[in-house]
């Protein structure tokens, strides 16, 4: 007996069984050095499920996925690709007379990084260490 959106607590409905192959899917690639997962159902479920499709178009040219819906995916993979193959990159931005307010705060990220500059001697300090990466070619 179906139960529509409570189907996934069945043990025999297809989504259930789709959630328990992922997990199982995400342990073995976990174990294998520099593998990783592309989230294809994240983009779908961020176009809108309903819409990733076409069944006509599919049956008519075997284009399952609409003209609308492939610059998302272009992107998704793009993005996906470039975040396991290229090497991240920091941006610090000065501006134009190559100078660093002193009320600016850093990143708070991965590693909660924060740059606060409270005092003249902090400022002055950071912006030494900035001139002298600037001189041996650390910016472009």
């Amino acid at each position: 007996m179906p139960l529509g959106i409570f189907d996934a607590n069945l043990a025999q409905a297809l989504a259930y069984a789709v959630a328990k192959a992922n997990a199982a899917l995400q342990r073995r690639i976990a174990a294998q050095a520099g593998a990783t997962i592309w989230d294809y159902a994240q983009l779908v479920r961020s176009c809108g499920a309903p819409e990733w499709t076409d069944r006509r178009l599919s049956a008519l040219a075997r284009i399952t996925i609409p003209a609308k819906n492939q610059p998302a995916l272009a992107q998704h993979i793009v993005r996906s690709l470039c975040g396991v193959r290229c090497k991240p990159a920091k941006c610090l931005v000065l501006d134009l007379d190559k100078t660093l307010s002193g009320t600016v705060t850093g990143d708070d990220g991965i590693d909660g990084f924060s740059w606060e500059m409270t005092t003249p001697a902090t400022y002055l300090s950071r912006s030494s260490a900035l001139s002298s990466m600037s001189r041996t070619g650390a910016f472009s």
